[in-house]
């Protein structure tokens, strides 16, 4: 007895039941997918050959490429683009590779485009056949890329891929990973608004007016081989950011003042929010390819060999971990050098909350240096500071980087035992017990206090011509009162958060404001100004959320941590 399964249609799909027939009947002779059993055609209903359960790390046959191959060679030969060939949609048997799926598999004499515009094909996203073997390799290889090297490039009317497709495929500093091509309608999937998808891609308000999504459009992800970082100037902006070489060649040599002709993401962290927004959820490619192939350390001790292998990046480890759930303090002297060399990722991104220590990342136009690696499957948080991020004193940086950059741990040293009772004081305004056993052991002393350890550090300072500095990582609290100039700049930062619609950090800078001058704060009007406009923007966006997001597919807009 064949053993089977069972394949039902809605009405609705009808036409959807007669493709998937009118493919595995065509198909049959070559044994590439299930054979039809038995038709019901009153029900809808197609009883197949059971062809083995989804191809996985444990089942994969050893010749699976070559495999793969023939079936992508049987579809073309035959007119098939099957659409949707990923891991999900291919079965193996006794280490054979079927195929399954049918039912929005079009005819190649179709463009892709056209195939989009067909009125029964449901799904609004079409999977390039040509790259399927990719898709599996994502599933079955480790180490297949660096993550941090990997972009999205969407050109937003497919009419003009095949002109940008030629240029990019002779490209040597570029890899295509996969192509997707999009239904103008698929912002559906997860907003009820285009607007408010795009802003979410985009993390930043977009012209009401713009052409974007009012046409098919085409998404390749790509590889950006061995990158390099320069300060470059935005195109249709006068701001400046750090951004791969590659990516602003492409631009400048193809974009030619024209746009919404394309979207290419300067770097990683700008990468793996558009691929977010592009995917139904974490799950799911293209943003699979972004968490899937982050490097995976097999111990602290193989990441810290890692570090002292990265070409032309000095490090230094300012505090390691006293637990599991610790952080690591790391400074460098490039932080995105450094961050591609670790395949490092960020966290603590911002958050539809009304109070938290969150933001965007410092490469994507933000302050957060959080980050994280995976050592074997779990998560090590690492805070990645780098000189001039006022962290602390630019020049007491740049005196340990020239005196102990590049090694591996350093103990018993006075300037870094020096950065971490600064950290105590103008970071965190009270001793952790975990740091208690370091000063102890330093200090000589049982009974400490933090008036003490202020004083030691402040005669430290004055000494060595060091000054306190307000960091860039703008969530780190102010532990004393500022003069008013300085406050004034504080709610200044504020203010931007608020711009940007981080209001959960907005929140917690005027709470830690707070905790230093308590009442006296009520005496700023500024403080009022910040509260209502913080207030007015957040409830502004909780609306648009409630009134755009599509609840039906229960997609989270708070981010992919």
């Amino acid at each position: 007895m064949i053993k089977s399964y069972t394949k039902k249609f809605s009405k609705k799909d009808k036409n959807l039941f007669y493709n998937e027939i009118m493919w595995l009947e065509k198909l049959e002779k070559f044994k590439i997918a299930p054979k039809i059993l038995n038709i019901n055609h009153n029900k809808l209903k197609l009883e197949l050959s059971y062809e083995g359960k989804n191809i996985s790390k444990s089942n994969v046959p050893k010749n699976w490429r070559n495999q793969l191959k023939i079936i992508l060679s049987i579809l073309k030969k035959n007119g098939c683009h099957h659409s949707d060939l990923k891991p999900s949609n291919i079965l193996v048997k006794n280490n054979k590779i079927n195929i399954i799926d049918f039912a929005q598999s079009s005819s190649i004499q179709f463009s892709f485009i056209k195939k989009l515009n067909k009125n029964f094909y449901k799904k609004n996203r079409s999977y390039s056949d040509e790259f399927a073997i990719k898709r599996v390799n994502l599933l079955i290889e480790n180490d297949l890329y660096i993550s941090n090297d990997l972009r999205v490039m969407v050109i937003w009317d497919s009419k003009n891929f095949f002109e940008i497709f030629k240029k990019i495929k002779v490209n040597k500093k570029i890899n295509i990973i996969d192509k997707i091509d999009y239904k103008k309608e698929f912002f559906k999937d997860i907003t009820n608004n285009s607007i408010f998808w795009l802003n979410l891609f985009y993390n930043r308000d977009v012209s009401k007016l713009t052409n974007k999504l009012t046409k098919n459009f085409t998404v390749l992800i790509i590889e950006s081989i061995n990158p390099k970082f320069s300060l470059n100037k935005m195109f249709f902006t006068n701001e400046k950011r750090v951004t791969d070489e590659t990516v602003i060649k492409l631009k400048k040599k193809n974009r030619m003042n024209r746009t919404n002709y394309f979207h290419i993401s300067d770097n990683f962290e700008e990468a793996k929010r558009n691929a977010f927004f592009l995917s139904r959820s974490k799950e799911d490619l293209p943003f699979k390819y972004f968490v899937q192939t982050q490097y995976k350390y097999n111990s602290i001790n193989h990441f810290m060999k890692r570090i002292k292998s990265i070409p032309s990046v000095n490090s230094v480890i300012l505090r390691d971990q006293k637990s599991d759930n610790d952080d690591i303090d790391i400074l460098v002297d490039n932080y995105h050098k450094f961050k591609r060399g670790i395949d490092a990722q960020s966290y603590k991104l911002k958050k539809l909350s009304l109070i938290n220590n969150s933001g965007d990342p410092f490469e994507d136009y933000g302050h957060k240096v959080s980050n994280f690696i995976l050592v074997k499957n779990r998560k090590v948080y690492l805070d990645i500071r780098y000189i001039g991020d006022n962290y602390f004193d630019k020049n007491w940086q740049k005196k340990i980087m020239s005196r102990y950059g590049s090694k591996k741990k350093i103990t018993d040293n006075q300037d870094i035992f020096y950065v971490l009772l600064y950290h105590i004081i103008y970071h965190k305004g009270y001793i952790t017990p975990k740091y208690l056993p370091i000063i102890k052991k330093k200090l000589k002393i049982k009974n400490i206090k933090l008036d003490y350890l202020k004083v030691l550090v402040d005669k430290y300072m004055k000494n060595n011509g060091y000054h306190y500095v307000r960091p860039n990582d703008i969530t780190i609290p102010v532990i004393f009162e500022m003069d008013l100039k300085e406050l004034e700049e504080e709610f200044d930062l504020i203010k931007k958060q608020i711009h940007v619609k981080n209001f959960p950090s907005a929140n917690k800078m005027i709470f830690n404001l707070f905790k230093v001058y308590k009442f006296k704060l009520f005496f700023f009007i500024k403080l009022y100004q910040i509260l209502f406009l913080n207030t007015l923007s957040l409830l502004k966006k909780i609306f648009k959320f409630i009134l755009f997001n599509n609840l039906k597919n229960k997609f989270r807009f708070n981010l992919y941590e």
